[in-house]
């Protein structure tokens, strides 16, 4: 063998496995993350999207939810001092109380038990319809004097009042995104 050919061969070093088969752990490297982590990690982002929107509707049907009961109580308060008048009469009168009035302060208890199973009861805005429907009790009870009668009916209005604007906050407060900080 020529002298020229053994330099040459000396003077180039000798690649290892890794030089020599770089083009294919690339490849190899491309295909797993293209065909499983790549796929993997999109799909659990998904999943994770999915819950989240998941949960943001359930949180927006509970507030509709809550919204219907709301505006019921709200009707019902809004009317309650013109369903007990003729209570007010009847007892001035020494007649018994009329059917209606009983059933009118059935249905607000009723209201109450409706607020509390989509609300907890240390929330503001059943706290409030309490307060008002116990001032509402009052009222039905003052029928001494139409005097005694209007001042637990103003007394009833500022508490009617208190309850709209919890309910109002309750109503208009922004949906929290869950599991984001």
């Amino acid at each position: 063998m020529p002298t020229f050919l053994l330099i040459l061969a000396a003077a180039e070093p000798h690649k290892g496995w890794l030089a020599e088969n770089a083009t294919l752990i690339v490849g190899i490297v491309g295909i797993l993350v293209s065909g499983l982590v790549g796929p993997s990690i999109a799909a659990q982002w998904t999943t994770q999207r999915e819950r989240e929107k998941d949960a943001r509707a359930r949180l927006m049907a509970q507030r509709d939810d809550l919204r219907d009961v709301v505006d019921e109580a709200a009707k019902a308060l809004g009317g309650a001092v013109a369903q007990l008048r003729p209570a007010l009469e009847a007892q001035l009168k020494g007649q018994p109380l009329p059917p209606e009035t009983r059933d009118f302060l059935a249905e607000l208890f009723t209201l109450g038990q409706r607020l509390r199973l989509r609300a907890p009861a240390n929330d503001a805005v059943v706290q409030s319809y309490d307060a008002a429907r116990e001032q509402l009790i009052e009222v039905s009870r003052a029928t001494k004097s139409k005097t005694d009668f209007n001042e637990a009916a103003t007394q009833f209005d500022s508490r009617r009042a208190v309850f709209l604007d919890k309910s109002r906050g309750a109503l208009h407060a922004p949906i929290p995104d869950e599991g984001k900080s």
